[in-house]
């Protein structure tokens, strides 16, 4: 089986292309992404890969997701909560 390869899509409409193993995993992914200095990438987010409208979990391996040689995903920066306890309702003690 060749080497697949995926293109990302960004938020901000620009779109890359990464050669990837057969093993790679989404987690893997985001690593390419954050290591690759053309992207800009804000501070306070994390990065999510969503494929067809479903959010992919670290562990997955891209070329499963799809049988295609080359397909899409999107990418989206999501806001890390610095503090997950201040969404708590003050009222509920």
């Amino acid at each position: 089986m060749n080497s697949p390869n995926i293109n990302i899509l960004f938020p901000t409409g620009i779109t890359k292309n990464y050669k990837i193993k057969s093993d790679t995993t989404v987690d893997d992914l985001v690593g390419l992404i954050t290591d690759d200095q053309t992207v800009e990438k804000p501070a306070d987010r994390s990065i999510v890969v969503i494929y067809h409208g479903k959010i992919l979990q670290s562990n997955q391996i891209l070329s499963k997701i799809d049988t295609l040689s080359g397909f899409t995903v999107h990418i989206f920066f999501r806001k890390i909560i610095q503090n997950p306890n201040c969404f708590r309702n003050s009222d509920n003690k």
